[in-house]
């Protein structure tokens, strides 16, 4: 059921902020959030425009970074004195973030939308899945291939997770761009999740399917991941329907793994362990590798 952040009226706070009228942009998104509206909403509509102007992707990030963020205000208590409706708290946050994407809303404001035409699983022909064909087309450099394969999916009706799943099946052995695919993937979706989807998905799935194609150049590690994954050896499929409690401490051992000078499919075998063997959740496997990384970024 949509809030009022959902519903209220955003023209004045686009207009001021494209204006790049600090001072209205101020009074106006103070007077929003005192109103009830969240900032993670409002800054969601404000995405949705936005992915029409914002061609480098960070624009994007920087208004799911803040939407995401907002939310951990509902932890910090409020003055006695504020209405408990309000989230005027989220103030700053949502300030900055059209402070910086300013740029890319006044270019989104003025683009023309238009959308490629969907290509229904159903005209794939016989035998061939979503799954082949975004893979064929993300490998062969083809966005709007790409573009078209996910309007399909849309134009069928598929949930997000659905939409989610192929996006990542696609593109789950590639690596360029510092992995900016992935991350432009998660966080595009991130900022969909704000606006409830539906009708709104198609903004965010034309922003995001130029960055998924391979086009640029790899690290050599990756073909030993992706000869390592395409082993049917190393199939992850029964993840998906696994029922049992998961057991995220088997995942502790990837630390000093991934931490010594062992080779790239030395590691694969450890991720394949600790999820297929030790009963770990993927969830647990992606926090134990992340928090190594940090570790090794600080060194």
């Amino acid at each position: 059921m949509p809030t009022i952040g959902m519903i209220v009226d955003i023209s004045a706070l686009v207009e001021a902020t494209i204006a790049e009228n600090h001072r209205e942009v101020i009074s106006i998104a103070r007077e929003l959030l005192s109103s009830g509206a969240p900032a993670a909403e409002l800054a969601g509509r404000v995405g949705l425009i936005v992915a029409h102007g914002d061609s480098d992707g960070h624009a994007i990030l920087t208004l799911d970074a803040a939407a995401a963020m907002s939310r951990w205000m509902i932890a910090v208590p409020k003055p006695p004195e504020v209405d408990p409706r309000s989230h005027v708290q989220e103030l700053p946050l949502l300030v900055q973030a059209l402070r910086a994407t300013a740029p890319a809303l006044r270019d989104g404001e003025k683009a023309p939308v238009t959308y490629p035409d969907p290509l229904f699983p159903s005209e794939l022909g016989e035998g061939n899945t979503v799954d082949d064909a975004m893979h064929d087309a993300v490998f062969s450099n083809d966005a709007t291939r790409v573009e078209r394969l996910l309007f399909g999916l849309y134009g069928t009706g598929a949930d997000y997770r659905t939409m989610e799943v192929r996006t990542y099946d696609g593109i789950s052995t590639t690596f360029q761009n510092a992995g900016h695919p992935l991350i432009f993937a998660v966080r595009g979706y991130q900022l969909l999740d704000a606006v409830e989807w539906g009708e709104r998905a198609p903004h965010i799935i034309h922003w995001l399917t130029p960055h998924l194609p391979l086009h640029t150049e790899e690290p050599d590690w990756v073909n030993a991941v992706r000869s390592f994954h395409s082993d049917p050896a190393h199939s992850l499929a029964s993840l998906r329907t696994r029922l049992s409690e998961p057991r995220d401490a088997n995942a502790l051992s990837l630390r000093s793994l991934i931490l010594s000078n062992t080779g790239t499919l030395e590691i694969c075998q450890g991720v394949y362990d600790a999820l297929m063997k030790g009963g770990a959740s993927p969830r647990g496997v992606g926090s134990v590798i992340a928090l190594t990384a940090s570790e090794i970024m600080q060194r």
